[in-house]
């Protein structure tokens, strides 16, 4: 869902994403996250540390975390459902939660499409 990442699960890890390929993660466009917790195959949690430049909410993705569930439907289906919890009241806050309602519904759509190409098992066509 990003060009480039680098990741290691552990709680206090970062996990450093680009949109762009060409990145060395820790550049201006990177966005470094935290691990928060984890439960393998059930749940993940993070928090941002450094959003990329420009971002135009920095105070509000301080005091902001998501947690991501993974339910298991049957054999071949996982329900994954996305909560990012921390929003307050504040405009800024608020334009944020807007910005994130946008651009996780079109990130979860693209990873949908990219799972609609696999083979039941979870191989890629």
């Amino acid at each position: 869902m990003v060009a480039k990442t680098e990741f290691e699960l552990r709680v206090g890890a970062l996990w450093r994403t680009s949109y762009n390929k060409d990145s060395d993660l820790n550049d201006d466009a990177s966005i470094h996250q935290e691990i928060l917790a984890f439960d393998p195959g059930r749940m993940f949690s993070f928090r941002t540390v450094k959003p990329p430049k420009g971002f135009p909410f920095p105070a509000a993705i301080a005091n902001t975390w998501t947690v991501v569930y993974f339910e298991p439907i049957d054999a071949g289906q996982t329900r994954i459902t996305i909560r990012m919890l921390g929003y307050a009241e504040d405009a800024e806050s608020q334009k944020m939660r807007s910005f994130f309602e946008r651009g996780n519904k079109a990130t979860l759509d693209s990873f949908v499409r990219k799972l609609e190409g696999t083979t039941p098992g979870g191989t890629l066509k």
